[in-house]
């Protein structure tokens, strides 16, 4: 059995996505199979947090899957001896995850041949994915879009964005804001309807 691997340069920036800094430097080199796991079992942990603060919207049935679905993934990482088997659950957990926050995990067991066509992969006999924006979370869009994509148009983003054309020239006012976009910047405005 292996007892340290060499970290993967994409698992430490997802680490250092998810916790930051500090957390990227514990697994900066290697990894032991008990690292590993802590890590795995708290990307988890992390998804149950996200479920619980972001779903806001959703069939009882639904939620208890999700919870479920990581439950049963923290039962069998728990249970992990070696790299394989601890990348393997992970793997299967999130897939499972990522099925059921789609609208349902499919139950194919007994099919003999599941083709990648489109009519086999609706998923939304119980439920469907939704998204929907408040003014106050396109407003967040709008000033990422602008500080990373759009940062040539408005280099001082406090001063040249912000300030002047979302505090003075739009007073404050997301209407007026949309409008101000539309008429201005007519792409950028395609990018958030």
């Amino acid at each position: 059995m292996i007892n340290k691997r060499k970290t993967d340069i994409a698992f430490k920036f997802l680490i250092q996505g998810l916790y930051g800094q500090n957390d990227y430097y514990k697994v900066k080199n290697s990894q032991t199979v008990a690292k590993a796991k802590r890590y795995y079992l708290k990307i988890l942990d992390t998804f149950l947090i996200a479920i619980n603060e972001t779903i806001i919207i959703s069939d009882k049935t639904h939620v208890q899957l999700l919870k479920s679905i990581i439950s049963e993934g923290k039962k069998r990482l728990s249970s992990s001896k070696t790299f394989e088997s601890l990348d393997n659950s992970l793997i299967c957990t999130q897939t499972e995850l990522i099925f059921q926050l789609i609208g349902n995990n499919p139950e194919r067991n007994f099919e003999k041949n599941v083709p990648n066509r489109k009519d086999k992969w609706k998923l939304n006999r119980h439920r469907q994915i939704q998204y929907i924006q408040t003014n106050e979370q396109k407003l967040n869009q709008i000033f990422n879009l602008i500080q990373s994509r759009y940062s040539d148009r408005f280099p001082k983003f406090i001063d040249d964005f912000f300030n002047k054309v979302y505090l003075d020239e739009c007073q404050s006012d997301f209407g007026n804001l949309i409008r101000w976009i539309k008429i201005s910047h007519p792409d950028i405005y395609l990018e958030i309807i």
